[in-house]
């Protein structure tokens, strides 16, 4: 039986197609690089799953001895900023002034 060893182009335009064709992979933000049969992933995805589907693709791949997963996930929803706490005393302006603005008939008073 005869084996025939794939150059690394061959692996690499193999690997390319393997992402493509991989549903939970976005192929888009993935670079491809091969060297003696190691391919080396690189650039952003969406989530953790994604990032290890993209590493089993490369991985499926005859002629893969290795990959180098340099894959970075960032996520396209953005967390929530935390805001500040607001302290009481601001608070208590802030509803002090809302009073203000209202027509002496709206106002609310207090009977002590």
């Amino acid at each position: 039986m005869e084996t025939t060893t794939r150059t690394d182009a061959e692996v690499q335009r193999t690997v390319l197609q393997e992402l493509q064709w991989t549903p939970d992979v976005d192929d888009a933000g993935i670079g491809v690089a091969v060297e003696d049969g190691t391919v080396a992933l690189s650039g952003e995805v969406d989530s953790y799953s994604e990032r290890l589907a993209a590493k089993h693709a490369a991985l499926r791949v005859r002629g893969v001895s290795a990959v180098i997963d340099n894959l970075t996930v960032h996520s396209k929803s953005s967390p929530r900023p935390i805001l500040p706490r607001k302290s009481s005393e601001r608070c208590a302006r802030r509803a002090t002034s809302r009073e203000m603005s209202k027509p002496w008939s709206m106002r609310t008073t207090s009977h002590s």
